[in-house]
């Protein structure tokens, strides 16, 4: 080292005059000297990183930028060194917010979908794979129409729009099949995708698989159809009571016959032992 200024010296918490006469390999810590001899070697000038150690032995992460130059005659390398370590930790903690973000884009049981201002497909999670049979492989990249023509077919291409223009959309019990040609049932919801300085830049689905509740909702309602008509046409007399005798229903077989020997109509709520 033929010259440092204080600022320099300061980083690596010494004064100039310890500095000046050293090899500059001896603040760098020693997994990384190799790599430092190389680019001064080679000449390197574009930026580059390493670990830098201060006198106290405490490391830090160091960009160095550097040139080679004439000085006093001889050729020598002017070196700028810039202490990353807050960069770092930003970077470190931007790298955190977007692996907490996958890891709950690919976790969640709701499918996840997002698209950019050409309604192309950026984000396709798992949860989607396995609602709608298609990889993200084969979406992501692709406009939404082009790769599932239904959505205009059923009118969902309009929340697409719509949250490319700033507004959340829901849409409820839209139907389509996937790609083993099953049908699904599905409620979603649509909004847009803002940068830090407000700016729509996509926008975001949430896709609720709701096939299942709904074919036991249905399955339920055709059960307790059958289950009325066989309550009301069959020729015994039925009478429903909880377990203190109050009736809950009956059917109109019983009422006649509870009229015909009592004189008395059969009402819900009253108690059986009234009869």
């Amino acid at each position: 080292i033929l010259i440092a200024n204080p600022v320099l010296a300061q980083m690596f918490g010494c004064g100039v005059s310890e500095m000046v006469g050293r090899n500059a390999v001896e603040f760098t810590a020693p997994e990384f000297r190799e790599v430092l001899l190389k680019k001064v070697l080679n000449e390197v000038e574009t930026p580059y990183e390493l670990m830098g150690l201060r006198k106290d032995g405490s490391r830090f992460p160091l960009e160095i930028a550097a040139r080679m130059t004439s000085y006093q005659g001889r050729r020598v390398r002017v070196a700028f060194f810039r202490d990353i370590t807050q960069r770092k930790k930003i970077e470190e903690e931007v790298q955190r917010q977007k692996d907490l973000t996958q890891n709950l884009i690919n976790s969640t049981m709701d499918g996840l979908l997002a698209f950019d201002m050409e309604f192309r497909y950026t984000v396709w999670n798992p949860a989607m794979e396995r609602i709608n049979g298609h990889s993200r492989e084969e979406v992501l990249g692709q406009r939404a129409v082009d790769v599932f023509p239904f959505l205009e077919q059923i009118g969902e291409d309009r929340y697409y729009r719509e949250a490319l223009q700033g507004k959340t959309g829901f849409s409820q019990g839209k139907t389509c099949r996937n790609a083993a040609g099953e049908q699904k049932i599905f409620d979603a919801r649509y909004m847009p995708i803002r940068n830090v300085r407000g700016e729509i830049i996509g926008g975001l689905g949430i896709i609720h698989d709701v096939t299942e509740r709904i074919n036991t909702e249905e399955a339920l309602r055709l059960s307790e159809m059958n289950l009325k008509a066989v309550f009301n046409n069959t020729f015994q007399n039925i009478i429903l009571m909880d377990r203190e005798g109050r009736i809950q229903t009956f059917n109109s077989n019983a009422a006649v016959a509870i009229r015909e020997n009592t004189g008395k109509d059969l009402k819900v709520g009253k108690y059986i032992f009234d009869y």
